[in-house]
């Protein structure tokens, strides 16, 4: 999964073009409400084909190096700002690498210093090599002109390793990586010298990057402990729901595996994916019945169901009482909660 803040600097790009997003997201499988959010969650898969889509669309090879460009600092959320605040270039390559799963997993992501310099490194899951090359391109143009901050206008990295063949693209629009970039390498990667190792970042704050530092280290350890085959169906089964009705075949798709694969792999942990996918649309419609005013037909969509008596079936079946049911349950349930509250309030003062 990966955060959608990719998409939204896509979607801006297009916009300021006067260009269609909307065309490649629906082809891609990308809600258009998810644009209002950049810490929303979508499968890697779904990005990745977005920013092959939209090269193809466009008929431009250099988009991503272009869209780096114009990408904002702290467009990529939390990990942005971590980053731009470090206090030097090294400590912004570590943290990028120790904090990379706040932003995407599936990533193999790596810092390593060899001698006198630095290397960071990912390498794509199997299954997403054909369609990574706009996405490392473009993610690897960003970081690099993040450095120029520190490092100045003309800075280029020692290297710079693709895992893809090399693009059919201008040589001036990959002057950004410098003279030395090697193609169907085992990892995508830049080479950083010693000297820009150890420049401060310009916009370097030792205050906001231990608040940014704390956050992502709460939200690393919540993403480690989900990092199970069952969370990572259950993360597509929710992101499906806003799209249809989930699929053993689009949710394999979504986290890189065949659909076989997939259901022998829960079969070893005592699991179905039926059984995942009713899970989930338990977990889903018992929140939405509990904490929203939404009408019931549809929290019904919202959970995959086409009608509302299918539904009221599926919740008389998990929490044994009807939808409304439920709900009018929690809502007396609320203000007792509240006076409880308000009588301790009133004891302390």
């Amino acid at each position: 999964m990966i955060r959608a803040a990719p998409a939204i600097s896509l979607a801006k790009y297009f916009d300021a073009r006067k260009l269609d997003f909307r065309i490649v997201a629906r082809d891609c499988d990308f809600p258009m409400g998810f644009l209002d959010d950049p810490m929303a969650t979508v499968p890697l898969r779904v990005v990745l084909s977005l920013f092959a889509a939209a090269s193809r669309a466009t008929g431009d090879r250099a988009l991503p190096i272009k869209l780096a460009k114009e990408s904002i600092v702290g467009e990529t959320g939390l990990l942005g700002h971590l980053a731009t605040s470090a206090p030097t270039v090294r400590a912004c390559l570590e943290c990028l690498a120790g904090y990379m799963p706040i932003f995407v997993t599936g990533l193999e992501v790596g810092y390593v210093e060899t001698g006198a310099t630095g290397k960071l490194f990912w390498r794509v899951p199997i299954g997403f090599d054909a369609m990574m090359e706009p996405f490392s391109v473009y993610v690897a143009a960003m970081l690099i002109l993040r450095i120029r901050m520190a490092a100045g206008e003309g800075w280029t990295p020692l290297a710079v390793t693709f895992g893809h063949k090399a693009p059919s693209v201008d040589e001036a629009d990959f002057k950004v990586f410098g003279n030395r970039i090697t193609f169907g390498a085992e990892t995508t990667s830049f080479t950083v010298d010693a000297v820009t190792l150890a420049r401060p970042m310009p916009t370097a704050n030792e205050q906001m990057f231990a608040i940014f530092k704390h956050h992502a280290s709460l939200l690393l350890r919540e993403i480690t402990a989900k990092q199970d085959l069952a969370a990572q169906v259950r993360d597509a089964i929710g992101f499906r729901l806003t799209l249809d009705t989930p699929s053993l075949e689009a949710v394999a798709r979504d986290i890189g595996v065949t659909p076989r694969a997939l259901q022998r792999r829960l079969e070893r942990m005592g699991l179905s994916f039926e059984k995942v996918l009713d899970e989930t649309r338990f977990t889903i419609a018992e929140r939405l019945l509990r904490e929203t005013d939404r009408p019931l037909i549809q929290v019904a969509h919202d959970v995959g169901y086409g009608s509302q008596s299918t539904f009221t079936r599926a919740v008389r079946r998990w929490l044994d009482v009807s939808p409304r049911a439920y709900r009018e349950r929690c809502r007396r349930v609320v203000p007792s909660d509240r006076a409880m509250a308000s009588l301790h309030a009133s004891g302390e003062k």
